[in-house]
């Protein structure tokens, strides 16, 4: 997906169906422990941005060696 903003991304992935065609009910923001205020910020603005939509949404903080050995995550 090409755009031209993270927000104008954002809103244009929260509306596309998923592969099965379904609606998408969750999404998931991540950051790391060492990334700027304006990352946080515009995680956040994110989150906010999704709360309007009514969607699950997830935060993940990664540290140095992001998962370490682990490839997949288990929710």
């Amino acid at each position: 997906m090409i755009s031209p903003s993270i927000v104008s991304a954002l809103a244009q992935s929260l509306q596309v169906p998923d592969v099965s065609g379904m609606e998408n009910n969750t999404i998931l923001f991540e950051y790391g422990v060492h990334d700027g205020e304006d990352v946080v910020a515009e995680v956040t603005a994110g989150l906010r941005f999704a709360a309007a939509t009514s969607m699950n949404r997830l935060l993940l903080q990664h540290r140095e060696h992001f998962f370490g050995v682990r490839q997949t995550i288990h929710l």
